[in-house]
This record gives structure tokens, sequence and C-alpha cells, in this order.
């Protein structure tokens, strides 16, 4: 184990390797893309490995077509062929015993289907890229077509189709790309990433009779349509990121089997979003000072999206200023609701303590959550809430709402202070509450709050969570 350690560790976070009595996976197919193609070429040039097959194999590996560890089966059988006192001889590989197995709980082909990963930046579009890194590093072979992105990053590694080169033309362009890729890669399942593609994953069961898994977030799923209820019971299963959202399938599909509905909570990288000092940069960008207490909010400001209660915060910032004048509330986002919280700002006299940040690019989010004192956003319509895993595991207390899935993401209130989000009293009470020291000691402590929110929803649980469904189907 020691020495697997330091071969994996500027890859794995330093609180996955230092823990003790627990186990945990090595990344070995991003070790093997990382430094194991030098390895292969040197084992194929020297051995007697098939040429041919050999660099067929690490192509369909680097593909995402092959698991890591049929490639590097053919470096220790050679290594094996090759070592002193054994006799040389040729081997031949028959890439079809290669292939990943076709069956459930192993690894399989996934056909993903997303609205984007790369186009926009939210929770569905972490979800997505989180769920499809641990489709990768679990060994299935992975195709993601989406709707809205326009172009992948260069460093994917695996398929990836884009549709919305074209404005006009994405819908047709996307479900072309699917039936392609259904003929052309044979998926042994479709992960339906949004709700509004389940119509189109019920007609590929019907036709292909490929079973699908739909993915359920929050308020899209809350209130479905005749059709989409009929989709929905179609599949397979269903992921839940809540047990809020989960409640809410289970109320419009009453007959659908309730072991068929899983909970998959949303992640976060731990290695990325960690405890740091408040940067003096942004303390000189928005004049906050040594002595003032700093609340953030991270969202999309949409008018579509005001539930996230962003306004309240504003509202109840009047009486918070009359105990602790000296605070001051970030609000990061950009969206058309920005007029009129610029008026509200204005009417309550609010120019000197709210700050309207626009977009947060993404090298300053982890800056922004360590600016603040707390993170407040007491919304009452979330799926789950992935910011608040992002502010606790920068050691931060967070205020969130107890009418939705945000009581999941803050484990029922041991780990944040939840709130009524229609009662802006109540909300300035429990924010004066957290600012002067009268809540649980444990919300101060940024160790146990990293540990906390790391050991319930960091990357490698929500990994094996998915092993865990995907095994089951």
């Amino acid at each position: 184990k020691y020495l697997l350690v330091k071969a994996f560790e500027d890859i794995l976070p330093k609180e996955i390797v230092t823990r003790k009595k627990q186990g945990f996976t090595f990344p070995f197919d991003i070790w093997m893309r990382n430094m194991g193609g030098g390895i292969f070429e040197d084992t194929v040039s020297n051995g007697n490995l098939n040429k041919v097959y050999a660099k067929r194999a690490w192509d369909k590996f680097k593909k995402g077509n092959l698991h890591w560890s049929r490639v590097w089966g053919l470096v220790v059988t050679e290594k094996r062929n090759t070592s002193p006192g054994k006799g040389r001889h040729q081997t031949s590989v028959d890439l079809k015993t290669l292939q990943a197995p076709r069956c459930a709980g192993k690894q399989a082909k996934v056909l993903f289907l997303v609205p984007d990963m790369f186009s926009n930046k939210g929770g569905i579009q972490a979800f997505n890229n989180y769920l499809a890194k641990a489709l990768f590093e679990l060994g299935h072979a992975l195709n993601v077509i989406s709707i809205n992105d326009v172009e992948p990053p260069g460093n994917i590694k695996y398929p990836f189709n884009c549709c919305s080169r074209s404005r006009y033309l994405r819908k047709p362009l996307f479900v072309t790309a699917v039936f392609r890729e259904i003929i052309n890669f044979k998926p042994d399942i479709i992960l339906c990433g949004h709700i509004n593609f389940s119509l189109l994953c019920m007609a590929l069961n019907k036709i292909f009779k490929i079973p699908y898994l739909t993915i359920t977030h929050g308020i899209e799923a809350w209130n479905m349509n005749g059709l989409k209820s009929l989709a929905c019971r179609h599949s397979r299963g269903i992921l839940s990121v809540s047990r809020f959202t989960r409640g809410e399938i289970l109320r419009q599909l009453p007959d659908y089997a309730k072991e068929n509905v899983y909970i998959l909570p949303n992640t976060f990288d731990p290695a990325r979003f960690r405890p740091k000092p408040k940067p003096q940069y942004l303390m000189d960008r928005w004049k906050i000072k040594n002595d003032d207490k700093a609340l953030l909010t991270i969202a999309r400001l949409s008018k579509s999206e005001q539930y996230k209660g962003y306004d309240k915060v504003i509202l109840a910032m009047k009486d918070v200023i009359k105990k602790i004048p000296k605070t001051k509330y970030i609000i990061g986002g950009s969206g058309d609701d920005i007029e009129r919280i610029k008026k509200l700002i204005k009417e309550n006299a609010l120019e000197d303590n709210v700050v309207l940040s626009g977009f947060i690019p993404e090298e300053e989010i982890v800056d922004y959550y360590n600016l603040c004192d707390i993170f407040v956003m007491p919304s009452k319509k979330e799926g789950f809430g992935i910011v608040f895993l992002e502010a606790l595991a920068c050691g931060k207390p967070v205020i969130a709402g107890n009418k939705d899935g945000s009581v999941d993401a803050v484990l029922d209130g041991e780990i944040g202070v939840l709130v009524d989000p229609g009662d802006e009293k109540g909300l300035a009470e429990n924010i004066v509450r957290v600012l002067t020291g009268e809540v649980k000691k444990e919300f101060y402590d940024p160790e146990y709050l990293r540990s906390k929110v790391v050991e319930n929803f960091g990357f490698p649980v929500f990994r094996k969570k998915l092993s865990e469904i995907l095994e089951t189907r």
C-alpha cells in the first residue's frame, strides 16, 4: 500500500491518502493515460505481442472503449513471457476477448444524454461532469451527446458529441446523433440526463429495447406533465439528487416501485474546495475591511429562479446591520433579474452593504467562498444545492432553506443552519446568531465541516454509490 500511495500521491487528495483504516480506489486509469503509455509502447516494441492487436487495444483504451485492466493485462502477460527463466513465444491477442462485457454490474457501454456540461455553469452541469468522470473511472465505455454544448474541452477522455453548432438545428442534430450512436456505439444502457429527454429515451427503448435510467434534479421534475410521467414510468430506474426530489417523484408516480427510485446526491472536488485565508485582492476589490463580516450567495440571478432567496437576504440585511453594522452581503451571479435586485437594494438604502459581483469566473470561485464568513441561500425550491457542499468544504458556516433538497446538503441541520425561507425576520435573526457565535461550536470549526462534507459527499462516495446503482440495473 505504501508504494501505491507514493505512486499516486500527486493525483489523490491528501485527505484520502492519509486517512487510516479505510479502503479507497487507486486511479489506475488516469495513471495509465498519463504515464502508462511509455511502458506499454516499450513492452510492445521490445516484446512478442502482436503489434497490430496491441495498438488496436491501446487506441480503444484511449477512446474509452476498453477498460485499463485489459490493456495492462497485455503488459503483464508479455513481461511474464519474457522474464528470465521463461521461454519466449509469440503472443497473439484476440480483441474479441478484450471487449467490456455487455451486462449490468460490470463494465458496460453507456450512452449519456445531457443538456450541457460546459456551455453553462450550474448544479446540473457540475453533476453531469462528475457523473461522466465517475463512469469513466469505473471503467465503463462512455459516449456523451450534448444538445447545448458547442465544443468540449481539449482534454476530454471519451467521445463527446456537440449539437449546438447551429442554433436552429440543434434539436434535429441531437436526435440524429443519438440514433447514429445507437447504431454505431450499441449502448447497453442510456442515461437520460434530463427529464426533457425522457420521451426520446422511451421511444429508443421501444425501438431498440435499450433500458434507460432517468436523472431528476429539482423543480423540472416536481410537476411533470402526462407524457413525461409516462416516460419516467418506463425507466428501468430513476436517479434523484435528494430525498425531497425522490419524494416528489413518488408522489407523482405512486405505482412506481420505490426501490427503483435511487438517491444519488451531488458531489464536489475536495482537492479544489478547501479552506484558505481571506484573499486580499477580493477584499480590496469590494472594499471589505478586516473587521467586516461578509455574507455570500452564489446563484444564477434569473427571473425564473427567484426562489433562490437572495432577495430575502437583501430584505433581512435591514435588520442585520442594525445589530452588526459592518456587514456586507455579496451576491455572485448574473441574469435577467439583476435590475429588480438593483431596485430592491436602492429602495432599502443598502448600497453600502450589498455588493453585486456579477458573474464569478471559475478561477475565483474558491476565493469567494473563503472570503465570506457565512454562505447563505434560503432557497425554497432547490433540488439539492452543490454550492452548500463547496462552501462547507472551504470550512464556512452555511444557512439553507428547510423546505427543499437543501436539507440533504446540510445533513438535516447537522452541518448547517436551516431556516424558513419565507420568514425574513427569522432569517435575519439566524444570520446574527451565526455571526455572533450563538450556534453550535462545530459550525465554526473548518476541519469539522470539511471532514463531514467530504465523508458524506466527496467524489469517491459519489462514485461508489453510482457503481452500486448500476450493479442493480
